[in-house]
């Protein structure tokens, strides 16, 4: 027996007939369930050949929807010969149910004529079985994405707990529940006891129900640095927003002795609405083989072309005193300076202040011989540790570092008569003055808040302090010393010694200066302190005017403000002087007058959403914010190189310490990503067989 079956193109071409006869996507008529069709009676008119009984239909549908078998007798077919072919129930073959479908269409075929059918056909829908069938799929495969979906967003929370406090993962093997096998599995294995997602995936993955497991260490690479590289694209998006950046650079060798290159960026996050605030963000670490200003200034270009940032848009430059960052003829922002023209240089106001106190402490044989005692104090102290308890019972608030550990006996008697002297109780005071209040405007200006305003007001109220001092301290220091030396019964005497002329430090120093006269110090002291500061001057002189609430009133009242708009204008191009000289005035008799700084008056505008009245005005206020004061978070990001990449971990590739540290100082901007982003990326990363 045989059975002859219509061509595909003809059941095709019946289903797109009836597709558009339907009066919806699944028709009006139905198929009757191939059970109930071979109960009920064939119809007379159901077929013009009544030998073949097919299933119960509506008008205008059996004929388009159920395929018509001829049976043909063959004499070599056994039922031929016994007659059951002539009693068999002759069963309909609809094209929309597989349960019909003859035995020798394969599994494939069923398949892929299903999927065309229940696409593009109505009557593929009419079948109970297929419809329970498809509902059973697609319940199974929404199960499976949500439960490997779950597992990966654990995943990457482990990845991000880790990495946020510089931990390492992996250890000396990538077993579960064994010993030494990180810290990476450990977590994992500690969710597994809890959580029953977690436990459900170690559980296949250990009975090797499921070839991929994702706890190895390729994925944990490929997760770090998929977040790391997405912490990156946030930064930048926040960047693009702002269209005006600044950069922050500074190097430091790691525990491999590579020379690594901290990048920062520096923009203000305006938001109508919410304000203005302003971000230092990391943006990685990069090698460095040439430490020259060509070398450094070549691979940051390279960077911000990865990054897709133009350096046009780059407004100002932050780096440290160090002659290959501001060098003026070949240094790095000469070099950037020579691409573009506004992108300010700003140096680190923080290390310019250490660099005054420092040319102060070499300027003189006291000062010198001073932290040179303290050196040998640490070294004696710290030898033994029984000396070292009389130390932390004796000085309690007080913690020093090592610098040196060869010193005798004989030396800690020749150390006993120097600190009992005059001289250096005295100079313990004076030094202990000048450094307090040095550390107290080091520590404000760290903060990425901090603006040209303050900078001024505060690095200007230290070097008055230091003249002053320099003029009345040492009376003052004497007072405070006579009380402590006439309890200790030290003779006030200073010793004598003989002078000499110590060799020039600095270009800016003058020849044959004799160090024990004051005014020839004082001289030293003024010509390094206007050295070190006087491109902090400049950058106040250019903005100024508007970096308080009462400069813009001044320069309105003394009527310098023109002029004031102009200098800006200049350089910069980005205002327009005129409008802007209307902007200010209007802006200092409207804003609040608790709106004092530049940067509040800002987000003052942006608050209120009163961007299209000011809009020189808060693009000056940008400007001006953007610059940083200090490499603060620049010095911060070698901290945090110094915990990931350490001489235990110091084969670590680049790509991962560089994710990993972004992960670990960006940790807010990590936590704000969507898990389910970063699932969709990861399963995108290449062809996996698993579908997220």
């Amino acid at each position: 027996m045989k059975r002859t079956y219509a061509s595909g193109a003809e059941k095709l071409k019946k289903s797109f007939i009836q597709s558009t006869k339907s009066d919806s996507f699944f028709g009006p008529a139905s198929v009757t369930p191939p059970e109930t069709a071979a109960a009920e009676p064939p119809s007379q008119d159901a077929s013009q050949n009544t030998d073949y009984p097919s299933s119960t239909q509506t008008a205008g549908s059996n004929d388009d929807q159920t395929l018509l078998v001829e049976q043909e007798h063959d004499d070599e077919d056994p039922t031929a010969e016994t007659g059951e072919g002539d009693v068999r129930e002759k069963a309909p073959f609809t094209e929309t149910d597989p349960g019909c479908w003859p035995e020798h269409i394969s599994h494939s075929q069923r398949f892929q004529n299903v999927g065309t059918t229940h696409s593009h056909t109505p009557g593929s829908s009419k079948s109970n079985t297929h419809r329970a069938n498809m509902d059973s799929w697609r319940q199974l495969e929404k199960r499976v994405k949500t439960q490997w979906n779950d597992v990966m967003k654990r995943l990457i929370a482990v990845v991000c707990h880790l990495a946020e406090p510089n931990l390492a993962f992996r250890g000396h093997n990538s077993n579960l529940h064994e010993t030494n096998n990180g810290n990476f599995l450990g977590v994992v294995e500690l969710l597994a006891e809890f959580d029953p997602v977690m436990s459900e995936h170690v559980r296949r993955a250990e009975t090797k129900e499921i070839a991929d497991h994702y706890l190895g260490k390729t994925t944990q690479n490929e997760l770090i640095t998929l977040i790391g590289d997405k912490t990156v694209e946030a930064i930048i998006q926040g960047v693009k927003q702002s269209h005006y950046y600044s950069v922050i650079m500074d190097c430091t060798p790691d525990a491999a002795h590579i020379e690594q290159l901290s990048v920062t960026l520096c923009f203000v996050k305006c938001q109508i609405g919410a304000g203005a605030t302003v971000g230092e963000h990391f943006v990685g670490f990069l090698p460095v083989l040439d430490t020259s200003g060509a070398g450094l200034t070549d691979v940051f270009l390279k960077h911000l072309e990865k990054l897709g940032l133009d350096v046009e848009k780059c407004r100002g430059q932050a780096y440290d005193n160090g002659s290959n960052m501001q060098g003026k003829n070949s240094g790095v922002q000469k070099r950037v300076l020579d691409i573009n023209k506004k992108a300010l240089f700003m140096p680190c106001a923080s290390h310019s202040l250490n660099l005054v106190i420092v040319d102060a402490a070499k300027a003189t044989v006291e000062s010198v011989s001073f932290f040179g005692v303290l050196q040998r104090l640490y070294t004696i102290f710290s030898s033994s540790t029984q000396r070292w308890e009389i130390f932390k019972t004796n000085v309690p608030q007080m913690t020093l570092k090592a610098i040196s550990n060869t010193e005798t006996a004989s030396a800690a008697r020749g150390l006993e008569q120097e600190i009992t002297s005059w001289k250096l109780l005295l100079t313990v005071i004076i030094w202990f003055n000048i450094l307090h209040e040095v550390h107290r405007v080091s520590k404000l200006l760290q903060s990425p808040q901090v603006g040209i305003d303050v900078l001024q007001y505060e690095v200007g109220h230290v070097l008055k302090f230091l003249k002053e001092y320099r003029e009345n301290g040492l009376s003052s220091a004497q007072t405070d010393a006579r009380d402590i030396a006439e309890e200790m019964e030290m003779p006030m005497v200073f010793p004598t010694t003989r002078g000499r002329k110590p060799k020039r430090q600095f270009p800016y120093e003058p020849q044959n200066l004799d160090p024990s006269n004051s005014d020839t110090r004082g001289k030293v002291q003024e010509r390094s302190t206007s050295e070190h500061f006087k491109l902090m001057e400049t950058f106040h002189g250019l903005f100024g005017f508007i970096s308080r609430r009462e400069e813009m009133k001044r320069a309105v009242e003394t009527y310098t403000l023109k002029e004031s708009c102009a200098n800006v204008e200049k350089p910069l191009g980005d205002v327009d002087a005129e409008d802007l000289v209307c902007e200010i005035s209007a802006a200092v008799t409207a804003a609040p007058a608790k709106e004092t700084a530049g940067l509040q008056i800002l987000s003052y505008i942006y608050r209120n959403n009163l961007v299209e009245l000011y809009p020189n005005l808060s693009i000056a206020l940008r400007l001006m914010t953007t610059v940083p004061v200090t490499v603060a978070s620049g010095e911060r990001s070698f901290s945090r190189l110094k915990l990931i990449k350490t001489h235990l971990r110091s084969t670590m590739l680049q790509e991962r310490l560089s994710a990993l540290a972004q992960i670990s100082i960006e940790h807010e901007v990590t936590k704000s990503l969507d898990k389910d982003e970063l699932i969709r990326a990861f399963s995108a990363l290449k062809h996996r067989r698993v579908d997220f």
